[in-house]
């Protein structure tokens, strides 16, 4: 084997090597957002669980930071949406006794371009996340309240990866806003014009 071709084998070897440790490090080459500033607008909690709002706002806070995403109150593109639906069910009985349950969070959110088109998120519905439900109420309701709050980063995670990656789903066109009752309306202007 020729000197040339040693060094060759040798140099692809030291860069395959690089290439695999790199990649068992974690880290991985990304694209830049598709939407590099955000603002976060009204994320309206339809549900009875206090505060769900709150804690979905700073996970996606932090989430679209993670992905490269800057959040400024003065950005044109606005994150909008509603919490809409929150159920705890139990999943596993114990001598008649529920000792695993299952809470299940969802909502629609939307993202409006500075053009004031509005594009909903695809993100997941639903966001399922299980809990022991054994011990004191104390304990129970504590374990709900963590699973909610994971259920709610589940769910700022995948809003936050749609708004990044620009998997949006483009709504409709928006029409203008006729009148209720275009005919009337349409009658009232001719005879504002036939009168001038």
């Amino acid at each position: 084997m020729s000197y040339r071709r040693k060094i060759n084998t040798f140099s692809m070897a030291i860069i395959l090597s690089c290439a695999v440790l790199i990649s068992a490090c974690g880290y991985s080459i990304r694209r830049a957002p598709a939407v590099t500033e955000v603002r976060i607008g009204n994320i309206k909690n339809l549900t009875f669980e206090p505060a769900l709002q709150d804690t979905f706002i700073l996970a996606l806070e932090r989430e679209l930071t993670r992905l490269g995403v800057r959040v400024d109150r003065s950005a044109g593109h606005v994150i909008k949406g509603k919490i809409t639906q929150v159920k705890v069910k139990g999943t596993a009985e114990e001598n008649n006794v529920i000792v695993q349950y299952e809470v299940s969070i969802s909502g629609d959110f939307w993202i409006i371009t500075p053009e004031g088109k509005k594009v909903n998120l695809k993100g997941r519905d639903n966001f399922i996340v299980s809990f022991s439900g054994s011990g004191t109420l104390e304990r129970l309701m504590s374990s709900k309240e963590g699973a909610l709050e994971k259920a709610l980063i589940n769910l700022a995670v995948d809003i936050a990866s749609d708004i990044a990656a620009n998997r949006g789903v483009p709504d409709e066109p928006d029409e203008p806003d006729e009148p209720e009752d275009a005919g009337e309306e349409g009658e009232k202007s001719e005879r504002v014009r036939e009168a001038q």
